[in-house]
């Protein structure tokens, strides 16, 4: 498929898009799964930078959904059995990481290099076969959820869709906060927690890792954080009171829901699928966002060394790429291309190009323009209305731009935004589901938040004045950062 042919294909499919803060030697193998599970030619790809976003067939995608509801809606243990499948699978990627890591990564061989990348891709890609499920269900899921409760002649009110799809479970980010402060509880007793904070780093080390970034969190950032926590541990242990009640009460709450109203054994199916997805997609993000991506940064590290190059440059890499620990001449002019811009396209025949620089820039802002609608609207996580000033915030060096009543904007929020979600009056997102990230913090921190909107990160800019009407879905825009 040439340049203009790609703009004709684009012309001819209805668009949606995910992305956020990725280096492409972490994601592209899930994006190589997506071509694998909905067509090579159903995928685009789009880096600056550390900013990537993939553009997939929504049509598609909906079909995959609609597929999914109809075995849920016939048998309640399809998502478990899907889930155990996983699970399965992902203990095999796990076990050949760890068995290949057992070896120190700067005594491989070039060989050993290329069949670990080889091998591991292969596995990764047959456990995101059954991963993939989730985003099936991001785009239309909600839309396709709320046709079967209209058809069932049932009337909910949100708050009680909420409450039918909250997780049961911790997340990963809580169960370290709860564990953290078990420590730091004992050593306000004056108890001795060395070993324990030793313990406690080896197995959370990775907890704020993402496709972006890797931090390789030791003994001494625990043992700050646990002295932080000292500080203010009435509060601590307030908030840890507050995360429990939350998932017993959600719990209880479903039981007696369930009691008062009669609710069909294929809508329950149904809700039970979103429940039990929204702690699958926390245990998944775990597992392969934020446990691999620690060993593929161990490669990197090396490939920085041999090759002189920055960690951000060998990012740039894909997997396929990888010939030897040396990179030829010719990729590493390719990585300085595609760090500034880059579009990644396949045909339905699995031959796949590049496009840089101006090609790849008009690419990509036509893709945006299909997205784009006469308002900006998206799904409603959460109720409320709030006003203040956009921030944009897509990597982590746009942290530092959020301030407290700011209305944060991005593609997707992910654990580590949880700071800024709790510092913002309202937040907006261009993706998600029904149960995203930014859907389930809103709702915990009871945040106005509208998701979905596709294109709030281009229509929206820094310093913009808004209102957002998380009640009826309405985004308006009250003064431009240049009007004020």
């Amino acid at each position: 498929m040439n340049y203009k042919q790609l703009l004709k294909h684009i012309e001819s499919v209805n668009w949606y898009r995910q992305g956020g803060a990725i280096r492409l030697f972490y994601c592209f193998r899930v994006y190589h799964c997506v071509h694998e599970t909905i067509g090579y030619d159903r995928n685009i790809i789009w880096q600056q930078g550390n900013s990537n976003v993939a553009f997939f067939d929504r049509d598609l995608e909906y079909k995959k959904a609609k597929w999914v509801f109809k075995q849920q809606m016939k048998d309640k243990k399809f998502i478990d059995n899907w889930i155990k499948e996983w699970r399965r699978r992902i203990l095999k990627v796990d076990k050949y990481i760890n068995d290949n890591f057992e070896k120190d990564v700067n005594l491989w061989t070039d060989k050993e290099l290329v069949d670990f990348l080889k091998l591991s891709n292969r596995l990764i890609l047959e456990s995101w076969n059954k991963g993939v499920l989730i985003e099936w269900t991001d785009p239309d899921g909600l839309n396709i959820l709320l046709e079967k409760i209209s058809k069932s002649g049932i009337s909910l009110k949100i708050s009680e869709l909420e409450l039918l799809l909250a997780r049961e479970k911790l997340t990963y980010v809580q169960e370290e906060f709860i564990s953290r402060i078990k420590l730091t509880v004992e050593k306000k007793q004056g108890k001795n927690i060395d070993k324990k904070i030793k313990f406690h780093a080896k197995k959370f080390h990775w907890y704020q890792n993402n496709w972006s970034d890797v931090h390789e969190f030791n003994y001494k950032h625990f043992e700050k954080l646990i002295d932080n926590d000292l500080k203010n541990l009435s509060e601590r242990q307030k908030e840890v009171e507050q995360i429990m009640r939350n998932i017993k009460s959600a719990t209880e709450r479903k039981i007696e829901f369930y009691k008062k109203n009669k609710i069909s054994a294929d809508l329950k199916n149904i809700f039970y699928m979103f429940s039990r997805i929204s702690e699958w997609r926390d245990e998944r993000k775990a597992h392969i966002c934020a446990v691999q991506t620690h060993y593929f940064y161990q490669i990197l590290k090396r490939i920085v060394t041999e090759n002189n190059i920055s960690e951000f440059l060998s990012g740039m890499l894909t997997y396929n790429e990888v010939k030897g620990w040396k990179l030829d001449n010719r990729i590493i002019e390719i990585l300085k291309k595609r760090s500034k811009n880059a579009i990644y396209f396949c045909d339905a025949n699995r031959k796949c190009s590049w496009l840089y620089g101006d090609k790849a820039k008009n690419t990509f802002d036509i893709l945006v323009k299909k997205l784009k609608q006469k308002e900006l609207k998206g799904v409603i996580a959460n109720k409320g209305v709030a006003r203040g000033k956009v921030k944009i915030i897509e990597t982590r060096s746009d942290f530092k731009k959020m301030k407290v009543g700011d209305v944060l904007v991005t593609s997707m929020t992910r654990p580590e935004f949880v700071q800024l979600v709790k510092m913002a009056k309202a937040i907006i997102t261009n993706e998600g589901g029904i149960t995203c990230h930014a859907a389930i913090i809103s709702r915990e921190l009871d945040k106005p938040c509208i998701i979905g909107t596709q294109v709030a990160t281009e229509v929206l800019k820094d310093g913009d004045l808004v209102e957002v009407n998380a009640n009826h879905n309405i985004i308006k825009i009250l003064n431009k950062k240049g009007d004020i």
